[in-house]
């Protein structure tokens, strides 16, 4: 291969390996395989939006907008094909078309069909988006010159990335014909070359720690961990995050304290979106949160739907997010519970890890045996000496660590010692303590029957 390898080794030192070798430059085609091309503002592009529907519309509008377009509307492609036709008699056609499918007087099929009859397409590049995707579909769009279809509700980040794969090919040279410049694109062809992620996960907890790694490489995004805030403070300049996930309470520093030093030494113009990950669930816990420079707030354990949707929400502009994006609505569904109570049946307790999704339990039940036996052990010592402070802390991770199991009673047991340590009894701990105890015995049974990893 016209390459070389070599060592050099010193007694008592080391040894020092090296090779080097010719490669040739993959040749750059259409197919970018796994990885989009860089994510840019389309500054000076124009975008037509049509649709029959003012709110699709208005939403439409916003994103555009807010990534460079200077858009016009259109209710119908009657309308549409009218404003085409003004753009082409005045020497600027539309770089962008985004039209829904069904619509009265001329649906999207019609009007590119009548776009492309009337030879007013050009280099313009046309988008659909479907209530409904039917028998055909595809081929159709191919034919009339249609470079992306996304079934409703299109994500920002999906008309986004379907956007710089049509469009990116186009920047150097704005006179290429539709549809020569990339290839087809649907919901399924970005799921295939999904847009990897750069997440820094700032969180002590080991349990926490395997989980977040487990649900966010699941999703295709690459995961640095950190295990508490000061690291998380060293780490933040030495990469390109696209977004940081960070757990509240830490030893050495907390969230909050390091998202702020974080904002003040951020560069001028540049904003990365900072999640906070906690097991308080309450309305002041999230506005602490948004007031310490976090953009949104997270409850544990870890949903994975609502955790989908902030990354959504937020990475719709990774890579051109120069100020903070207004937070998220509150979610209900991820907001935590209680059951009034102070026993849990040993029943109850192996019905709860039945109940627990089989891929979870996978990873984390051997570190969970450990965890929760050594944090009750630090609640007995703490307690003994009256370390609140210790044993606030054990409480802490024993409600974090229980809110992966349907387990209210446990984990209110453990909120009310977190909250109130100070209160805290032996008979107080002695019910969560046997709790913990039956969960454990139940995870150990599991483990064994829990299938080898495959390699």
């Amino acid at each position: 291969m016209g390459g070389a390898i070599g060592v050099e080794s010193e007694p008592g030192v080391g040894s020092t390996f090296h090779f080097s070798v010719r490669l040739k430059c993959r040749a750059k085609t259409g197919d970018t395989g796994h990885s989009l091309p860089a994510l840019t503002l389309w500054d000076g592009f124009s975008a037509l939006v049509v649709d029959d529907h003012p709110t699709n519309r208005r939403s439409l509008l916003h994103w555009l907008q807010t990534w460079g377009f200077q858009v016009d509307e259109a209710q119908n492609g009657i309308e549409a094909l009218q404003q085409c036709g003004k753009a082409v008699q005045a020497g600027k056609p539309y770089h962008l078309i985004i039209l829904d499918a069904h619509m009265p007087l001329l649906d999207g099929f019609g009007f590119a069909a009548a776009l492309k009859a009337q030879n007013q397409q050009g280099a313009t590049q046309l988008v659909m988006l479907s209530s409904g995707g039917g028998k055909g579909d595809s081929q159709r769009c191919r034919e009339l010159g249609i470079g992306g279809y996304l079934t409703k509700p299109a994500t920002p980040v999906e008309l986004r990335e379907t956007l710089t794969r049509i469009l990116a090919p186009r920047a150097a040279d704005s006179s290429s014909p539709a549809g020569d410049a990339a290839a087809f694109v649907t919901r399924h062809t970005l799921k295939e070359q999904q847009r990897q992620l750069n997440i820094l996960v700032v969180e002590d907890n080991p349990v926490n720690q395997k989980l977040a790694t487990l649900v966010l490489e699941k999703m295709g995004h690459r995961v640095t961990l950190a295990h508490n805030g000061q690291q998380g403070v060293d780490m933040f300049p030495t990469a390109a995050w696209d977004v940081v996930l960070m757990d509240m309470q830490m030893p050495v520093m907390g969230g909050v304290d390091a998202t702020r030093i974080i904002r003040q030494n951020e560069p001028a113009g540049q904003h990365t979106p900072i999640i906070a990950m906690t097991a308080n669930a309450m309305a002041v816990d999230r506005e602490e949160c948004l007031a310490a420079g976090m953009d949104e707030h997270l409850p544990k354990p870890i949903n994975v739907k609502a955790l989908q949707a902030v990354l959504d929400h937020f990475c719709a502009r990774a890579g051109v997010l120069k100020s903070p994006s207004a937070p998220m609505a509150p979610n209900p569904e991820t907001a935590g519970g209680t059951t009034e109570g102070d026993t849990v049946a040993r029943d109850t307790i192996a019905s709860a890890v039945e109940k627990a999704d089989a891929e979870m339990l996978h990873a984390v039940a051997a570190v969970l045996t450990e965890q929760l036996p050594h944090d009750i052990a630090m609640a007995h010592e703490a307690l003994a000496v009256n370390d609140w402070v210790r044993l606030k802390r054990a409480a802490h991770n024993l409600k974090s660590n229980l809110g992966l199991f349907d387990l209210p009673v446990l984990i209110e047991q453990a909120r009310q010692i977190e909250h109130a340590p100070e209160v805290c009894n032996p008979d107080t701990l002695a019910p969560l303590a046997k709790g913990v105890e039956h969960l454990v015995a139940v995870l150990q049974r599991r483990i064994g029957s829990l299938p080898e990893e495959s390699p």
